[in-house]
């Protein structure tokens, strides 16, 4: 299970890390959504002041959701390369990668449905 595990990150930190076009999201972009499902991401810490770079596995449209932040409101689950975190994107500074395509103009960027990915396929729960 340890080589599986060393493989999936080593995946994981070349699917990250692969050269992007980054993109401030528009401002009805920048709550996120569904359409960031399965997406590479930048979010910016401002404690830490650096760029953290993850790819969007969750998305959580409740707005009472909690972030990993104490932040409430629709939220992202970010896989980083250390571990996931809850994030509220409308909360902070974050871009997305414009290489993997432009936003979809999807009306469930608001709904309170929870979105997975798993190797590349989106299933809807809930």
């Amino acid at each position: 299970w340890q080589s599986n595990l060393k493989q999936d990150l080593a995946e994981l930190k070349r699917a990250l890390y692969k050269p992007a076009y980054w993109k401030n999201p528009v401002q009805r972009e920048h709550a996120g959504g569904l359409w960031l499902v399965g997406r590479r991401v930048r979010v910016f810490w401002d404690d830490d002041k650096k760029w953290y770079y993850g790819i969007v596995m969750r998305y959580d449209g409740r707005p009472d959701a909690e972030d990993s932040h104490g932040n409430l409101g629709p939220m992202h689950e970010v896989q980083y390369e250390d571990y996931p975190y809850w994030e509220n994107l409308s909360k902070g500074r974050w871009q997305y990668d414009a290489k993997e395509g432009k936003p979809a103009d999807s009306g469930l960027a608001n709904t309170s449905e929870e979105v997975e990915v798993h190797k590349e396929v989106a299933t809807v729960t809930g």
